[in-house]
């Protein structure tokens, strides 16, 4: 859930530069290109330096595993359709 919306936002700041590189201060299109990922990935950097002194733990809370009466209910559920 959250990885996938943080991978948005990362592309959608890289969107934002090239506008801004191509529109405002006239850039040329591949030098924009080049600067957008490089700010998308300042950005990415950024949100996981913060994620880790501030002990938030995004990656864990996606990753760790479930509990086993929960996983035992999914997989009932699935196996009865």
């Amino acid at each position: 859930g959250q990885l996938a919306f943080a991978n948005t936002a990362f592309f959608g700041i890289g969107a934002y530069t090239t506008a801004i590189l191509m529109h405002y201060l006239g850039f040329p299109y591949l030098l924009a290109i080049v600067a957008s990922a490089i700010m998308g990935g300042v950005a990415g950097f950024l949100a996981s330096v913060a994620d880790h002194f501030l002990g938030l733990d995004a990656g864990r809370a996606i990753y760790s595993e479930p509990s086993s009466n929960s996983s035992e209910t999914e997989i009932r559920a699935i196996l009865a359709l």
